[in-house]
């Protein structure tokens, strides 16, 4: 019996996004699989053993830069709340922004549907919501199941402001799920939002995304007065950056932290380390490849997870941030967020805050000393074989399983 085709699809860069990348990998083990998104040189390919050129850069180009634009001229927080609460007029340009995303994102999905529906596959894995609809579309003139990963609340995120755009994706959402064969998320907090916002029979399945387990060096117990603090991740605002760096101002003398991540707003974190003359203190470290982060957070002492709740997407998110840290074997410092409180206090990996300030960051990090620290850490190398992606494997062929036979 010849294997069945998945074909993943996604809106993004191929080679970086981890999540893919590790359900090729996964699914290749049992299935034919092709990939279907942007390569490094920013075009559409479809990726089998090798890349083929399906579609001229230009229009990737167009949505990349529209996408960027998106996520970086964002309302602030209270012009969201406001708009939430009222029918007030809102400033032209977040309109415009708004529909120019719109229009370059259906120019690229009416390419991703002729690129797809020449792909023969058993079953289309969607992921994320810009791609739900050609993915769909696709599925009715070929007869193939489709499942929707949803990698987070995307509507969630506080970029949108136009009701027009923001109904018109609801809606897409909406319909799509309910003719997806199965819907996956990355927990169970967003997987009850979505059952609950779109009345679902039941609630989607959850897929962690947990990192490939790790081999962690020999844990020796640390000495000495020196903890180093460790960020990883992109340099973006909601994330506390400003609030951990200035709140070195405050914190003893024996911690040091380190920043490894990437991103623009890199410029500003370093400018801001200069006004607080904080250079000794402050280190931005070379940025890795997504696949050995957690391998090199191995050095440091404590992992920071912040995400501001400024939405509801980051009040549910699960960073993946968290659990490189634990698989690293590190104590976490995270501010109150549901999912990432309820792991942390649940194996007692570290602590929490519940203001993102600089005085109340120092005043949690200056109660941590080196025993509590190697308590935290213990505790994080005794769970991370739970949090590794080999763990999420059977959970994945389960899904498919029960879908191409149609249970």
């Amino acid at each position: 019996m010849s294997k069945y085709r998945v074909c993943i699809v996604v809106d993004n860069d191929v080679y970086k996004d981890n999540r893919v990348k590790k359900y090729w990998k996964t699914l290749a083990r049992k299935y034919d699989v092709v990939t279907v998104g942007f390569s490094r040189e920013r075009i559409l390919t479809v990726r089998t053993n090798e890349d083929f050129i399906l579609a001229g850069s230009l229009l990737v180009f167009v949505y990349e830069k529209a996408k960027s634009l998106l996520k970086r001229v964002r309302p602030s927080s209270e012009i969201m709340t406001a708009v939430h609460r009222t029918s007030g007029r809102v400033s032209v340009r977040f309109l415009l922004r708004d529909l120019v995303w719109y229009l370059v994102n259906s120019a690229v999905r009416n390419k991703l549907l002729k690129v797809i529906s020449k792909v023969e596959a058993d079953v289309f894995h969607a992921n994320d919501l810009p791609v739900i609809v050609p993915v769909v579309n696709a599925s009715r003139k070929t007869g193939s199941k489709v499942i929707y990963d949803s990698h987070e609340l995307y509507l969630e995120q506080g970029m949108f402001v136009s009701d027009f755009v923001l109904n018109r994706y609801r809606s897409e959402e909406e319909k799509s799920i309910r003719q997806s064969d199965a819907v996956i998320t990355v927990n169970e907090f967003i997987a009850r939002e979505l059952a609950k916002r779109y009345r679902m029979k039941r609630e989607p399945h959850v897929i962690y995304n947990y990192p490939y387990a790790t081999r962690l060096k020999a844990g020796t117990r640390r000495t000495g007065d020196e903890i180093v603090l460790l960020y990883q991740g992109l340099y973006t605002p909601g994330r506390g950056l400003e609030e951990i760096i200035e709140a070195m101002k405050y914190v003893d003398k024996r911690f040091r932290l380190k920043l490894r991540g990437v991103g623009n707003y890199a410029f500003e974190l370093k400018n801001l380390v200069k006004k607080n003359r904080l250079e000794d203190r402050v280190e931005f470290l070379s940025a890795v490849d997504s696949s050995k982060l957690t391998g090199s957070a191995e050095f440091a002492d404590v992992g920071i997870v912040m995400y501001k709740p400024d939405c509801l997407n980051s009040c549910l998110a699960s960073p993946n941030k968290l659990f490189e840290y634990i698989n690293a074997g590190l104590a976490v410092l995270c501010n109150d967020l549901p999912f990432v409180k309820s792991m942390v206090t649940k194996y007692e990996l570290g602590a929490c805050v519940t203001q993102i300030t600089p005085k109340a960051l120092a005043s949690t990090i200056n109660r941590l000393d080196r025993q509590s620290i190697e308590k935290f850490r213990a505790n994080a190398r005794n769970v991370s074989n739970i949090f590794t992606w080999e763990n999420q494997e059977p959970k994945i062929f389960e899904i498919y399983d029960k879908v191409l036979s149609g249970r």
